[in-house]
C-alpha cells in the first residue's frame, strides 16, 4: 500500500508542475504578444513620422524636434512598457538579466561579467 500512496503523490506532484509549468507558458505568449503589438505600434509611428518629415521638407524644407516629440515621447513610452514586458517574462522563467549590457546571464550569476553591476 506504501508504494501505491509514493506513486499516487509523485503523480499529484507531477501533475501539480506541469499545471504550473504550462500556465507560465500561456502567460509568457500573452506577453510576447503584447510586446509584438507594441513593436507594431512603433513601427506605424515611424511610418507616421517619415510620412511627416517627407511632406513637411517637401513644402518648406525645415523641421523641428518640437514637431516630433509627442511621437517621440509615445514611442519611448511604449518601449518602457516593451521593457517592463520583459522584465516580467524573464521574473517568470525565473532569468537573470543585465539591463545595462542587455545579456542573459547564468542563473547563478550574481555580478555581470561585463560591466560588473550587481543582478538581482
Amino acid at each position: 500500500m506504501a508504494l501505491l500512496d509514493k506513486l499516487s503523490n509523485t503523480l499529484s506532484e507531477t501533475t501539480k508542475i506541469l499545471g504550473e509549468k504550462s500556465s507560465e507558458v500561456v502567460e509568457i505568449n500573452k506577453l510576447n504578444l503584447s510586446i509584438r503589438k507594441k513593436q507594431n505600434e512603433i513601427n506605424e509611428i515611424y511610418e507616421k513620422i517619415g510620412e511627416y518629415i517627407y511632406g513637411k521638407f517637401k513644402r518648406v524644407n525645415f523641421i523641428t524636434k518640437e514637431e516630433l516629440d509627442p511621437w517621440l515621447n509615445e514611442i519611448d513610452a511604449l518601449e518602457k512598457h516593451i521593457e517592463s514586458l520583459g522584465r516580467i517574462i524573464r521574473n517568470i522563467k525565473n532569468e537573470k538579466y543585465c539591463e545595462n549590457c542587455e545579456i542573459e546571464l547564468e542563473k547563478d550569476t550574481n555580478y555581470c561579467p561585463l560591466c560588473g553591476k550587481h543582478i538581482n
